[in-house]
């Protein structure tokens, strides 16, 4: 079956820029995010995010500390991301 899919950026989308977020305590997410993601999916959408991460591959945090920030944003919506996909590498290595 297919399903509508919407693909979102995560920082400075779903929550506040922060200059290489690495830790979970300095995530903030934007005050209508959680709505705007339940709208989404009450109206059939599956929910994406996509994401940049070439602190992991400067070395200033690890994917560890991603996925702890995915976790949490996952908690703050009630699980309703359905995936989070990552690209860890910097911006000149071709991607």
């Amino acid at each position: 079956m297919k399903r509508p899919a919407i693909f979102l950026d995560r920082d400075g989308t779903l929550i506040e820029e922060v200059n290489f977020l690495s830790r979970v305590e300095d995530l903030r997410l934007f005050p209508l995010t959680a709505d705007a993601v339940k709208l989404l999916k009450g109206n059939g959408y599956l929910v994406i995010v996509v994401t940049n991460q070439s602190g992991i591959g400067r070395g200033i945090y690890t994917e560890n500390d991603m996925h702890a920030i995915h976790a949490q944003i996952q908690i703050e919506l009630d699980n309703t991301i359905d995936a989070f996909y990552f690209c860890p590498h910097l911006p000149d290595d071709g991607c």
